[in-house]
């Protein structure tokens, strides 16, 4: 999926929303992304459904591999609009922001006169502030697992 800064993003709008607007390549290569079996003969319309569906349900075991980016999706996630105003200082920045499209859980783009906001959905900020309150050992397990995201990254 490419990096696509330049596309308007609205704060309100839901996870499946965003999913819709993208190309169903988008969406074939966000459902390998997740190695979801089973979907990839479905209609846009119905592997957007399906997407929003599996992710959302998938976040917790994903969340607990992402060692590298935790902070990052924490924040956005326990802000209230689910916005945040990055400054992208590295090559590293944009790679870190490229792999939470292609996953899914974050989108960028302009916003009222913002060159760049990444937003997350509130079903996913929902879903994964409730692990954050919840699940008091997924910090111990991510600090035990350091260079998870690091090595996929680079």
């Amino acid at each position: 999926m490419q990096n696509n800064i330049k596309a308007e993003i609205n704060p309100e709008d839901s996870h499946l929303e965003l999913l819709m607007a993208l190309k169903r390549k988008e969406l074939k290569e966000i459902r390998r992304n997740w190695n979801f079996k089973g979907i990839s003969g479905l209609n846009k319309k119905a592997l957007a459904v399906e997407l929003s569906r599996r992710i959302t349900s998938n976040i917790l075991p994903w969340l607990e591999t992402q060692s590298y980016i935790y902070s990052l999706i924490k924040e956005i996630a326990t802000n209230d609009d689910g916005v945040i105003y990055p400054e992208i200082n590295s090559k590293r920045d944009l790679q870190i922001i490229k792999y939470l499209q292609e996953m899914s859980v974050v989108f960028s783009g302009k916003y009222e006169d913002a060159d760049l906001i990444l937003y997350m959905p509130p079903e996913l900020r929902t879903n994964i502030k409730s692990v954050i309150k919840y699940n008091t050992s997924l910090d111990k397990k991510i600090s035990r697992n350091p260079e998870t995201t690091t090595a996929r990254l680079l």
